[in-house]
């Protein structure tokens, strides 16, 4: 259908295979493979032909991180021999891999756009997040720490973090005993969702997967 015979069509075949590591499900029918395993041949059948566009949505979503390492480079060559690309996805370090224009939605709203690297520079602030058992210090004590607090969390923004982390410690005083975490927030395209949003990327399920996860009211395009 895309046009390819014979020798180009095998040869493309082969390198896609390799690229998605699916060469071992060649000889057999997409309909006895794994959802992880579906989800990267519907991404080799996208790709084969080398498509002027190409649209992925979450194509890395149930393989591992050698595959998805494999699929960056393969979409980052597409793109560099001249393919438009658009690429959908909740997993921010994949975006930031790709390196390219970023559109940021959230609740079907577009809150920031530009290249990762612009950004990081006009959002991503680097800060000390801290997290408390129980509940928050008094206000008197975010003020001393010249913090602010969201999401249950007090946050404390600094242009070198860690240098400020005995100080933050001991102007808790009493408090200290109840911190339960405290976290290095550095700039990054996390850290710009967390200054556009006001709340962490993983906020809304409390956990930070390892694979790609679906959520309601969040998605990080790259064009």
């Amino acid at each position: 259908m895309a046009g390819l015979r014979s020798r180009a069509l095998r040869q493309r075949i082969a390198e896609v295979a390799e690229a998605l590591d699916i060469v071992q499900f060649l000889d057999r029918q997409a309909r006895f493979l794994s959802g992880g395993e579906k989800r990267r041949v519907h991404t080799a059948i996208a790709m084969v032909h080398r498509p002027s566009l190409l649209l992925l949505d979450e194509p890395t979503t149930g393989v591992d991180v050698q595959t998805r390492a494999h699929l960056i480079e393969v979409v980052r060559g597409l793109a560099a021999d001249g393919a438009a690309v658009c690429y959908s996805t909740h997993y921010l370090p994949e975006v930031e891999a790709l390196g390219a224009s970023v559109a940021i939605l959230e609740r079907g709203e577009l809150i920031a756009r530009g290249p990762v690297q612009e950004l990081v520079r006009s959002h991503g602030h680097a800060a000390l997040e801290l997290t408390f058992e129980g509940p928050l210090p008094p206000t008197e004590v975010v003020a001393k720490l010249h913090g602010e607090t969201r999401d249950g969390r007090i946050r404390v923004y600094a242009e070198q973090p860690a240098m400020e982390a005995a100080g933050v410690l001991a102007a808790l005083g009493s408090h200290a005993g109840r911190l339960r975490s405290i976290d290095v927030v550095t700039p990054s395209l996390e850290a710009v969702f967390l200054s556009l949003t006001g709340r962490r990327y993983d906020d809304q399920d409390g956990s930070r997967p390892e694979e790609p996860v679906h959520r309601d009211g969040e998605r990080v395009a790259v064009s």
